[in-house]
């Protein structure tokens, strides 16, 4: 009796508050407020049935934000607790089970949740036991192979080492490394008996960078892939030990090589690989002197990324090629394969659930060495070969080498690779607009997966953060870190072979725009709820999306042969306006960078890369108007009121502030390696940003770890 008094005062005040409200009004609003949870509630079960289970459970909570305490977000709590228990994440579904028993005691769901939540618990216990015992087989591994081989040494040959991406190899006779020099990103090599260090080109950023480099035989030439500025395909080149006789292997326009891989014994050939028109990437033989590229294999898509380029070697004798590829386009583990080079045959090495892939072929051709995490953590393997076929079961040579960076093979049987614990952090420092500086120390603010995290967007109410985290042999995925809790939130959405290198966070909030590093490229537009996936901008080159201020349009720049140009699309008729094509300067290609949309959404900061210059341009698309000189590639940011914009040198330390209408830049206090993507909050009072995360670039070498082959050849 005391419920239902206390229900009709509660109407009864409403009526008397809120003036012309009637019963049967307020009931429309109850109804509106049920079919509205319905709705959710029939979204999350198809996101659950789809097994996209973080959606799912985004939308039970949404159904229990509007309807609390009714019937269906009792139903809705179960069922979020489901989809917890179905991710694997056991703590979270009892947690939630046990909310629910406690604030509903009397439901008719409570008998229900109670067998689930005892079926968490026995899940649970399970996967302790599978991982206590995966680490005692780990632990036994490892005792059985120091056993086996108490010769094995590992010691470490170059300490604050100058490439943290490892994009060479050791030389042959094992005298020399190759590696990037970024500062300049010209081609170098290390010297391992004196230390020294000494650059083999001398082109530096204005005209391209070297990446992925390789020995021949003799260690007098190494083959490079050098991305050029004046060409959107690059080059693959050779040069010599001592800088000398430097050249491109001429290749006709269709044939974009991706990375040389390494040279046939005579030094006659190259194994490279490419990529088609259609994405497929192929196994080349490319002739040093003149003769005929060869396809060797067409992988299609199905190569995932590797710590080394493609995951492929050439036996020593140049008889077969040694391949990492997906069995599928769908798997999510990879294979090996041994391949004849006259084609005769294709025979599959190693097949096995685990993630396996080729780390090189031993120097007298009996043993393909792989790395493999079929014990539980990622260890080095070897697979006898015979006349290109699988003798015998692969054997374990060194459990647990966690995260390393494959170099390669000495002649001599050493084997070289890199471990760094340095990489890139999203971080967040707080910002004075009225004195227009940085104060206080930066803060890590993404805090999963350090080392691996960038490009970094506030959402437009400033909420979250979303960033792209990339890590080794993994998916590229997306972070949503919530500001209010500091919860972070995993979007993995199904980018195949797509590669997104910067993003914007959408005007309403919904969706990322991407920017994608393939030949075909384009624009992406990704559903920050369920990952899903749209192409909004087909073609090559696109760099530096920004959305319009009302999302009805989005600014970019097209990279082509022709020139550069900053381009406008409406969304709504694709129709396509070019605004801005830069003149080209002496021995330049008419670079655009940074393009950076201003709060009013009336004009575009840039970098004219070749007059060394930032410019503002009007969206409309007259004369750009300069500001402020500035080498290096920049990074550029408005403030939220547009009265002024910061900028960087991605490669530098220092972030500069200027007015928006000129004048003398000022040099603020924050000072850190590689800043890039800085971006505002919507309140103006911090910033984030992405800079390199200090820590140990070290290469190191394994010896004596190669035992003596039982295989008949």
């Amino acid at each position: 009796m005391k419920r239902v008094t206390l229900v009709s005062l509660t109407v009864c005040l409403i009526l008397v508050i809120v003036s012309g409200t009637s019963v049967s009004s307020l009931a429309d609003i109850a109804s509106e407020t049920i079919t509205k949870a319905e709705q959710h509630f029939e979204k999350a079960n198809e996101l659950l049935n789809r097994k996209k289970y973080k959606a799912a459970v985004a939308e039970f909570e949404e159904v229990m934000n509007i309807s609390p305490n009714s019937k269906i977000a009792q139903d809705a709590q179960f069922w979020m607790g489901q989809s917890h228990f179905m991710a694997g994440q056991f703590d979270a579904a009892q947690a939630t089970f046990a909310k629910l028993i406690e604030q509903y005691p009397a439901s008719a769901i409570v008998p229900a949740t109670e067998l689930m939540a005892e079926r968490v618990g026995r899940a649970k216990d399970i996967e302790e036991k599978r991982r206590a015992i995966a680490e005692a087989r780990m632990r036994l591994a490892a005792l059985l192979r120091d056993i086996g081989n108490p010769e094995l040494t590992v010691r470490r040959v170059w300490a604050g080492a100058a490439d943290p991406h490892f994009s060479g190899a050791p030389s042959p006779d094992g005298k020399y490394l190759s590696y990037v020099a970024w500062r300049t990103g010209d081609l170098a090599v290390h010297e391992l008996a004196s230390g020294k260090n000494r650059q083999l080109t001398n082109e530096g950023w204005d005209k391209g960078f070297a990446v992925n480099s390789v020995f021949s035989p003799d260690s007098k030439q190494v083959a490079y892939y050098w991305w050029s500025n004046e060409k959107v395909s690059g080059e693959l080149r050779i040069v010599g030990l001592d800088g000398s006789g430097p050249r491109v292997i001429n290749l006709n326009n269709e044939t974009a090589i991706r990375a040389p891989l390494g040279w046939t014994a005579d030094g006659k050939h190259i194994l490279a690989s490419c990529q088609t028109e259609d994405k497929s990437l192929q196994i080349l033989l490319v002739p040093v002197g003149d003769g005929s590229v060869r396809v060797l294999k067409d992988l299609g898509k199905r190569l995932p990324d590797v710590p080394r380029p493609l995951g492929v070697c050439l036996s020593p004798d140049g008889r077969y090629v040694a391949y990492t590829f997906l069995p599928s386009e769908d798997s999510a583990n990879r294979d090996i394969s041994v391949l004849a080079v006259d084609g005769s045959r294709d025979i599959p090495l190693v097949k096995h659930p685990a993630d396996d892939f080729v780390l090189g072929w031993a120097p007298d051709g009996k043993r393909v060495v792989f790395a493999s995490d079929r014990t539980g953590s990622m260890g080095i393997w070897a697979i006898e070969v015979a006349d290109g076929k699988p003798q015998g079961t692969p054997q374990l040579l060194k459990p647990e080498i966690g995260q390393f960076r494959p170099l390669g093979f000495t002649e001599n049987g050493s084997y070289y690779y890199g471990v760094s614990s340095e990489g890139s952090n999203v971080y967040v420092a707080t910002y004075d607009p009225q004195k227009g500086n940085v104060t206080g120390k930066p803060v890590l603010t993404v805090k999963h997966y350090e080392g691996s995290n960038g490009a970094p967007d506030w959402s437009p109410d400033g909420r979250y953060l979303a960033c792209v985290s990339r890590r080794p042999g993994v998916d590229q995925v997306f972070l949503i870190h919530s500001v209010e809790t500091g919860e972070v939130r995993e979007l993995s959405p199904d980018l195949k072979d797509f590669k997104v290198y910067s993003h914007r966070w959408s005007p309403d909030g919904r969706s990322l725009l991407g920017a994608v590093k393939t030949k075909d490229g384009g624009l992406l537009k990704i559903d920050v709820e369920t990952g899903e996936v749209t192409i909004i901008v087909e073609g090559p080159g696109l760099f530096c999306p920004n959305w319009s201020a009302d999302g009805k349009a989005v600014f970019y720049v097209r990279r082509a042969i022709k020139g550069w140009r900053i381009l406008r699309r409406d969304l709504t008729t694709n129709e396509e306006k070019e605004l801005f094509r830069p003149a080209v300067g002496q021995n330049g290609v008419g670079a655009i960078l940074g393009l950076a949309l201003s709060p009013d959404g009336k004009q575009l900061a840039f970098q004219d890369l070749d007059a060394g210059m930032l410019k503002v341009l009007s969206v409309v698309g007259d004369q750009p108007r300069e500001l402020v000189k500035f080498k290096g590639k920049a990074t550029i940011a408005w403030e939220p009121d547009g009265s002024h914009l910061l900028y960087a040198n991605r490669m530098g330390k220092k972030l500069w502030r200027i007015s928006a209408g000129g004048g003398e830049p000022q040099e603020l206090d924050l000072e850190m390696p590689s800043l890039n993507h800085v971006r505002f909050h919507p309140d103006g009072r911090r910033i984030t940003f992405t800079a390199r995360a200090e820590g140990k670039i070290e290469v190191w070498v394994m010896e004596n770890f190669l035992p003596e082959s039982t295989a008949v050849k």
